[in-house]
């Protein structure tokens, strides 16, 4: 028998090779196709068939579990959803984009995963017809999976891996527990895979063989779409924030006293959080092991000066400092090359100085990091977010249900929301070999505002007004004339314009940066100042109308560098002086942090009146207050939308 590479075969009529027979190799041997096979091979594509446009639309396919209930009992309800992959970042994440796909709290995620697989291999296949909107040409549509989602214990499952309880613990390579943060470890294939799952299933001491080589034989319909080692990447949910973040947090707080402990939240209910998606406060601290994964991320942006402030060792202040650096040039697309920094540096850190992290397992997933981003872009890519946000509303459609078949209740509402979706956003549906829409009156609906939203549009009139919340107050403190005239010059505007007679200024809560952000009053801003970007504090935002001419300013108080004891940590010192700007001159919003320890900020106690079951109580309240006479506030470098690392030049 004699084998041929694909690419040096000839292209032959099928009336030519009705007589030569074909064969396949199986464990090494050659075999006689069977007539099915045989017609199977012979078959022509029904792309060519069809000369139609042929469109592919990857996908994303997220497995995971969620509680199906609301009581402190684990009930798993397994979930499989799908995501467009070949969109743009910002609209992956959306509703419209995420679709469920199967759920069950009956049935093996595996069985439910099948007929997916099904579907793929005959879409790859086969395709179906379909109408592309914006050519209005009638195409062939076909899809593929780009890579698979999940946590440890899932991407175990998907691999045919044994668990983080194997010798080789790892899905993806045969890393074992001598050298977990090694680079050099062999890399697991399908083939091997394949053939060790033959070995256990004829072999006397499977369990041995299961556990040395971290392989277990079930059944698993995802190697027929995809290569299960390389195509199931890290997800940034499990992987960073709720495993290396959280380990090391957790790890931290061990370190630490009671006292340090409490003066550890009463700082964190200090910070002004409430820029970020999801603020956090002391509770974080007390409830560290119950916490979600969008509690860590909030916290890994403020846990250096979190754990400074209590004198934490430094040793313990370098890993969350290298590891919050990690994670927020993992939110940027600017290419693997600072990642891998940030992966070598902390790895680096844990060997040399805290070694009992090197032992976890999502540890070592750092291994695989940078080969991920790599093979499948940038982690954002393939994101959790969406997926989880998507398991609340499949709890809620649970909750409301009789909970007699949950399964088939849910997928019935999905679909329904599904079609919905489809005809108000002025979908085609084919009648009579015709494409056809709903009607003007019926897409209306989808045009409202709240229906929008609920199917993840976005608002298309956000950060249309750079100003925006107008303020009345009567004792609001008003321009000089002397300000007006140096607003009118730094806009570059001439004095003589100024007519104060017909000037009218209003004065307005918050306005929008070139990044799109909005900066509200008493918030620290980077502006530009004669070409030089510089850090300020906003004192007011205003409108100042004279005649026909309109221009729009921000008065802030200017800052100046100071030295701080950490060297890899920039601070300011806000001083009395303000300066006048454009508003088109604001960048973005700064988060600075005060510094409490320079400033030596007491804890106050003070008496509150709270409701304790129903009975109104005083109760005795600690927390930190600020040193107004101490001025100096630390750049929080660590902030995920801050465009630079460095702003001190």
């Amino acid at each position: 028998m004699v084998e041929y590479p694909i690419d040096e075969c000839e292209l032959m009529d099928l009336a030519i090779i009705e007589n030569i027979s074909f064969m396949k190799k199986i464990n090494g041997d050659y075999i006689n196709c069977t007539q099915q096979d045989r017609d199977l091979m012979l078959e022509v594509s029904p792309f060519k068939i069809s000369n139609l446009p042929v469109v592919t639309v990857p996908i994303n396919i997220f497995i995971d579990d969620t509680p199906a209930n609301k009581s402190r009992r684990w009930d798993a309800l397994h979930c499989i959803q799908s995501q467009l992959a070949a969109v743009p970042l910002k609209d992956e994440q959306r509703n419209r984009n995420v679709m469920v796909l199967g759920t069950s709290d009956k049935v093996a995620i595996l069985d439910i995963a099948k007929p997916i697989c099904e579907d793929v291999l005959c879409l790859k296949s086969s395709g179906i017809r379909g109408f592309d909107a914006m050519t209005k040409e009638n195409i062939m549509i076909t899809s593929d999976v780009n890579c698979i989602i999940a946590d440890y214990n899932c991407v175990s499952l998907v691999c045919n891996h044994l668990g983080p309880s194997a010798n080789k613990f790892c899905p993806k390579c045969m890393a074992d527990s001598s050298d977990p943060l090694s680079f050099e470890w062999e890399k697991r294939t399908p083939n091997k895979t394949q053939r060790t799952i033959e070995h256990i299933k004829i072999a006397r001491n499977k369990v041995e063989i299961r556990k040395e080589n971290g392989v277990k034989e079930h059944t698993n319909c995802f190697w027929e779409i995809i290569n299960c080692h390389k195509d199931t990447p890290t997800g940034l949910l499990h992987f960073m924030y709720l495993g290396l973040v959280k380990h090391l947090v957790q790890l931290c707080l061990t370190k630490l006293s009671e006292q340090q402990k409490e003066k550890l939240e009463l700082h964190l209910n200090s910070l002004n959080l409430t820029s970020f998606p999801y603020p956090v406060n002391g509770k974080f601290i007390k409830y560290v092991d119950s916490r979600q994964g969008k509690d860590f991320k909030t916290y890994v942006q403020v846990a250096f000066f979190n754990m400074e402030y209590v004198r934490l060792p430094m040793k313990y202040l370098q890993a969350i400092s290298a590891l919050a650096m990690m994670s927020k040039h993992i939110h940027t697309t600017e290419g693997t090359e600072t990642v891998d920094k940030d992966i070598k540096n902390y790895i680096a850190i844990i060997k040399e100085k805290i070694p009992e992290l090197s032992s976890k397992k999502k540890t070592h997933l750092c291994m695989h990091l940078i080969d991920d981003i790599k093979e499948h872009g940038c982690l954002l890519e393939y994101s959790e977010d969406a997926f989880e946000k998507n398991h609340g509303l499949i709890r809620s459609e649970i909750f409301i249900q009789n909970q007699l078949a949950k399964s088939r209740d849910t997928a019935a509402q999905f679909s329904r929301n599904a079609i919905l979706e489809h005809i108000i956003s002025g979908g085609y549906f084919l009648d009579n070999n015709n494409w056809i829409q709903a009607s003007q009156q019926v897409q209306s609906f989808g045009r409202v505002n709240i229906v929008e939203k609920f199917m993840g549009k976005g608002n298309e009139t956000k950060g249309k007004f750079t100003l925006s919340k107008l303020d009345k107050k009567d004792n609001l403190q008003k321009l000089s004339d002397l300000q007006i005239l140096q607003a009118f010059v730094n806009c570059g505007l001439s004095i003589s314009s100024y007519n104060e007679q017909c000037t009218v200024t209003q004065f307005f809560g918050n306005a929008l940066t070139k990044s799109g952000e909005r900066a509200t009053l008493g918030g620290y801003v980077l502006y530009l100042e004669e070409e030089e970007e510089k850090i300020g504090r906003i004192k007011q935002l205003a409108n100042i109308k004279s005649g026909k001419l309109c221009i729009e300013i921000a008065v802030i108080v200017t800052s100046r560098p100071v030295i701080y004891r950490c060297q890899n940590i920039e601070a300011v010192m806000f001083s009395a002086e303000e300066i006048i700007v454009p508003l088109k001159n604001l960048i973005q919003n700064v988060h600075l942090i005060h510094d409490c320890i320079g400033g030596f900020c007491p804890i106050k106690e003070t008496k509150q009146i709270v409701k304790v079951e129903q009975e109104m109580i005083e109760k005795t309240i600690k927390h930190l207050q600020h040193n107004v006479n101490h001025d100096v506030y630390l750049i929080n470098k660590f902030r995920l939308t801050h465009l630079k690392d460095k702003y001190i030049v």
